[in-house]
């Protein structure tokens, strides 16, 4: 009779690690994580999980990703296309296309939407940018940063000749 420590044995000895896309998307590697405005997407197996492309771009599951920036979604079957709009934007991804629409105005990708195990997943950048976030990747953490309105810290620098002027809020005066 065979022991379970033998059997225990034999499966791990035999298990094959993937790194595809597919297994990523599976949640069969660590993928990478995102937040959004400081608030972590959680990302299950029945939405799907983000993965790296073949060009080493973040691709996210459509629907939880969009729906927790606030977007309502929508899938054009006839098309192949996800759509994604809000506060007056629409973003329309063709699968497989290296583009994407916004508001109707062609911009390009250096990667495509895929669909993986049944699941629609979108190019995380390039859909974020169009709606006007600030993305960015946090390398040690393999973290996608999403940071949009309010969050955003905007520094505008203003240029003044020689002449007085007073500050916002303060009763100073400055010579510059």
């Amino acid at each position: 009779m065979i022991g379970i420590k033998s059997i225990f044995r034999c499966v791990r000895m035999n298990t094959v690690y993937h790194t595809s896309a597919e297994s990523q998307a599976r949640g069969r590697t660590k993928g990478p994580a995102v937040t959004i405005d400081g608030t972590s997407v959680l990302y299950d197996d029945g939405y799907g999980r983000p993965f790296l492309d073949s060009a080493g771009r973040t691709q996210v599951p459509f629907r939880l990703t969009m729906e927790s920036f606030g977007c309502a979604v929508y899938w054009n079957n006839e098309t192949r296309t996800a759509v994604a709009e809000k506060d007056g934007t629409r973003v329309e991804v063709p699968i497989g296309a290296p583009y994407l629409l916004v508001n109707g105005k062609r911009m390009e990708m250096d990667t495509t939407a895929q669909i993986v195990d049944t699941r629609t997943y979108l190019p995380i950048r390039p859909v974020m940018e169009a709606f006007g976030a600030y993305v960015t990747w946090d390398n040690a953490n393999r973290l996608v940063v999403i940071k949009t309105g309010s969050s955003l810290l905007r520094v505008h620098f203003l240029r003044f000749k020689s002449f007085p002027f007073t500050w916002a809020n303060s009763r100073d005066t400055c010579r510059c």
